[in-house]
């Protein structure tokens, strides 16, 4: 049997082959990455009574959600918060009070006084991507386990540029 490459069959396999590679994700560790154009943020599920603001950041993306009583800030994107040192396990002042996974992403829970004696509470989240890293936290909370659970809510997203603008 003979195969002869005829016009049809060669713009076929040129179609066929631009589909299949342009159908293609970037997958880093059984996760999709963001394309260009997109980029990774984060979700959280909070009751109706919260609202949110963003406040201007320098090299990451910053806000909080409020409900009034309590407000959960946030700091989200490559340049955020660094994951908290191995020696707050053993401060006298600090504690890291969970540690867990949660679709392959990384949370640590941790808390600590602060020199004005503030109790501050924050949950770090430090997916597969570089970019994919966010520091939720909290200073004096009124209900701490409340609080705890709506960080746990966290997902990290991803999101067109273009739909943002």
């Amino acid at each position: 049997m003979k195969f002869h490459m005829t016009f049809k069959n060669t713009l076929y396999l040129l179609l066929m082959s631009t589909f299949f590679f342009s159908c293609k994700k970037n997958v880093i560790d059984g996760k999709i990455e963001p394309e260009e154009g997109e980029y990774v943020f984060f979700e959280l599920d909070l009751p109706s009574n919260w609202k949110h603001q963003v406040l201007q950041g320098v090299d990451s993306s910053v806000g909080y959600f409020t409900d009034q009583i309590d407000t959960i800030r946030y700091d989200h994107g490559s340049m955020a918060s660094q994951k908290p040192k191995e020696t707050i396990r053993f401060n006298q002042n600090g504690r890291i009070i969970e540690e867990f996974e949660v679709n392959g992403v990384q949370v640590i829970v941790y808390g600590y006084k602060t020199e004005l004696n503030d109790e501050f509470l924050a949950t770090y989240f430090q997916g597969k991507n570089e970019n994919a890293r966010t520091q939720l936290y909290t200073f004096n909370t009124a209900n701490i386990e409340k609080v705890i659970k709506l960080m746990k809510t966290h997902k990290f997203v991803i999101k067109s540029k273009k739909l943002e603008m």
